[in-house]
């Protein structure tokens, strides 16, 4: 149990001005302080149909807390196969229907187990930590910009307006 932990969960999607349907997806299992967001890549269906498909597996593996006597690290490392089985049914699912090929998704991840945040990321959707009122970035870009940016190629400035900003590694 995590003793003294006390969060507030809320999310909520919009589908903005720009799109018809919206391509975002988000689990909450608020006993078990598990929290995904995933961002559907394509413009199209096929994204869609990916940060669902992520959300649900992850959801099959979350629906139960893990027990209070698990590591983080074997936590983290079912939270990684869940992510990886995901992408693979993703990809197979993709190449078996025209309509969905190429179908992708970002995805990040976070749970709180005894004391300790355990997260997991894929692509350029973010996690950021709130403390003492300063907003710090905690998981790193997988995108072509982001690696420039990695290896101090180029600017935040220039990357915010890069022209392959969404390009994902």
């Amino acid at each position: 149990m995590d003793v003294g932990l006390l969060l507030d969960i809320v999310a909520a999607s919009d589908v903005g001005l720009q799109r018809s349907n919206n391509e975002d997806a988000f689990l909450v299992l608020e006993a078990e302080k598990f929290c995904v967001v995933a961002d559907g890549m394509g413009g199209h269906l096929g994204g869609e149909v990916a940060s669902s498909m992520v959300t649900e597996t992850l959801r099959e593996v979350f629906a139960n807390p893990p027990a209070e006597f698990e590591k983080p690290e074997a936590i983290l490392q079912r939270l990684m196969a869940a992510i990886q089985k995901a992408n693979f049914d993703i990809y197979t699912r993709g190449n078996s229907d025209s309509r969905l090929r190429n179908m992708g998704t970002t995805v990040v991840a976070t749970l709180f187990h005894g004391g300790n945040v355990i997260f997991a990321s894929v692509g350029d959707s973010r996690i950021y930590r709130l403390r003492e009122g300063v907003l710090t970035q905690i998981t790193e870009d997988h995108s072509w910009v982001g690696e420039l940016r990695k290896k101090n190629l180029i600017s935040e400035e220039d990357a915010r307006n890069h022209p392959l900003k969404n390009i994902i590694t």
